[in-house]
């Protein structure tokens, strides 16, 4: 049987603060999250959420056959990751591991855990 990991992510931006958040679903159950703040501008605070989640499926990774899709909602950050070399690196690394890989761009609409996930540290400010 393979397992399908989905990897949903997404970075928030306001007023000068910037936060990502992400969660990683296994065959249909949420397995893992997360969010946090970062110093970087809207565009990039999206590639963090990015690179956070990939890093939570390389730990949580527990089984030989799987696949992996991976969406976010900014078209920018879905059509230039492969470009950032820290991300690029880390597709690389999961190529070798799943026998499928899919990086798709989502309506936001499809994204809200991960965009509340994104702007829940701003709620405490």
């Amino acid at each position: 049987m393979t397992n399908t990991y989905e990897l949903f992510f997404d970075g928030a931006w306001k007023d000068g603060e910037a936060s990502f958040g992400f969660v990683l679903y296994l065959n249909g159950y949420c397995v893992d999250y997360g969010y946090g703040i970062t110093a970087d501008e809207k565009p990039d605070s999206e590639l963090r959420g990015l690179s956070e989640g990939l890093n939570c499926f390389i730990r949580r990774l527990n089984c030989v056959d799987a696949e992996l899709s991976i969406f976010g909602d900014s078209l920018i950050t879905i059509n230039s990751a492969h470009r950032d070399p820290i991300i690029k690196s880390k597709l690389e690394q999961i190529k070798h591991l799943v026998s499928s890989l899919e990086v798709a761009w989502i309506p936001r609409e499809q994204n809200k855990i991960a965009n509340d996930l994104a702007k829940k540290l701003r709620s405490f400010a």
